[in-house]
């Protein structure tokens, strides 16, 4: 009888929704962790998830979560808690100029608004 085998690591098994979720179910009492594999897989080099947006970093699977905490082009939270998720690389561009948060100055009245409170404004003043 031809037995089914299949490698994964921990992480990618656990995850809800993904192709082993219903492997899970069906199988749980006979799928067994597999360190040798888990190690192997870790261990595979890959690119950066933001590869095609310029990042070059490449190394071992299990440094890749450390890299994205410090990767510029990875999304975080804006710093003036916009609500907007921004590239470490283009956040100094959205605080200066997007960011509906930022202080601005009106160019007509000189008077301080953030940046939603300005573009209120302008079409009143000037």
């Amino acid at each position: 009888m031809k037995s089914n085998i299949i490698h994964t690591c921990r992480s990618c098994f656990a995850l809800s929704g993904s192709v082993f979720s219903g492997l899970a179910k069906a199988y749980g009492d006979k799928i067994y962790s597999d360190p040798e594999s888990e190690k192997a897989i870790m261990s595979s080099v890959v690119y950066c998830i933001h590869h095609k947006e310029g990042c070059k970093w490449s190394d071992e699977l299990r440094k890749l979560k450390g890299h994205l905490n410090t990767c510029k082009h990875d999304a975080i939270p804006c710093t003036s808690k916009c609500g907007a998720q921004i590239p470490r690389v283009l956040m100094e561009d959205h605080l200066k100029y997007t960011c509906p948060q930022r202080r601005t100055r009106c160019e007509f009245c000189n008077k301080e608004f953030t940046g939603h409170s300005l573009e209120n404004h302008v079409g009143n003043c000037g």
